[in-house]
């Protein structure tokens, strides 16, 4: 992504990617760790039920 000129505005595609990048760091690592365990554990279930 390429940063604004001097005196020319940021394109609207690096306005949105900042944001979103803005948006991730926001998020705690604890709140992370803990929907990825929710995640882990949902795809073994899914894995077992259609092992079954």
């Amino acid at each position: 992504m390429k940063k604004a000129i001097a005196g020319k505005p940021p394109s609207e595609e690096y306005q949105r990617f900042e944001k979103l990048a803005k948006a991730l760091i926001a998020v705690p690592k604890s709140e992370i760790d803990k929907r990825q365990a929710e995640y882990e554990r949902m795809r073994k279930a899914r894995k077992k039920k259609r092992a079954a």
